[in-house]
């Protein structure tokens, strides 16, 4: 069943603050819910086939679970890759989780230390309110890039928009324009995308002009 709620924040409407309680930070916030109004998982893609692709994780990740409680230690990793998709764990509910697990092949070890930098720059992002704090993380996100941890899919794009923020305050061209050119192939066919680049553009000719 469908479920729409809309914080309007006018005052003496009910249930104003559901949307911080069910783990949303912005607008639109679409998630997965039981009967119980339990978050199961979260929206990314908001296409029809994205919402196809959620619904077979999410359905896939309560089989796993069940062959984990059984002591299938394999459905147990699996388990934890599909919960880290759907967005069900915070890092360090994530890494606990990993610790129970015990040798995991490379490759999934691969893939879940992926979705464990996703987490990363969520939690960084969410204490962000301001383009002081937006220059912090960005901070944070050059060093984990110089490192090699760079998240995927939307995250990655919040990861390279807020690094560009730290090189248009450092006032360095060049630099805003080799991380722009990764944001704008990660952007390639993604909703306002043109909008969001033009943006960046220009902010990129006033930084070679010398104007900041």
């Amino acid at each position: 069943m469908l479920f729409c709620h809309v914080t309007s924040h006018v005052e003496g409407d009910a249930y104003q603050g559901l949307l911080q309680e069910k783990g949303g930070r912005g607008f639109p916030y679409l998630a997965w819910m039981d009967a119980e109004g339990n978050v199961l998982a979260k929206q990314g893609d908001r296409s029809v086939e994205g919402f196809e692709k959620t619904l077979k994780t999410l359905q896939d990740f309560l089989a796993l679970e069940a062959k984990a409680a059984k002591g299938d230690k394999e459905a147990g990793v699996d388990a934890l890759i599909a919960g880290l998709e759907l967005g069900r764990y915070d890092a360090g509910q994530a890494k606990e989780r990993l610790g129970r697990l015990g040798e995991i092949p490379a490759d999934k070890r691969q893939r879940i230390d992926s979705l464990l930098v996703n987490l990363e720059v969520d939690a960084v992002m969410a204490d962000v309110r301001s383009q002081e704090q937006a220059i912090e993380a960005g901070k944070k996100f050059l060093a984990m890039e110089k490192d090699g941890r760079v998240p995927t899919g939307r995250t990655a794009l919040t990861f390279y928009s807020v690094i560009l923020e730290v090189h248009a305050d450092n006032k360095d061209a060049k630099a805003y324009e080799a991380s722009l050119g990764v944001l704008r192939q990660l952007a390639e066919g993604e909703r306002g995308a043109a909008r969001l680049l033009k943006r960046y553009e220009q902010t990129l000719e006033r930084l070679k002009q010398g104007d900041g």
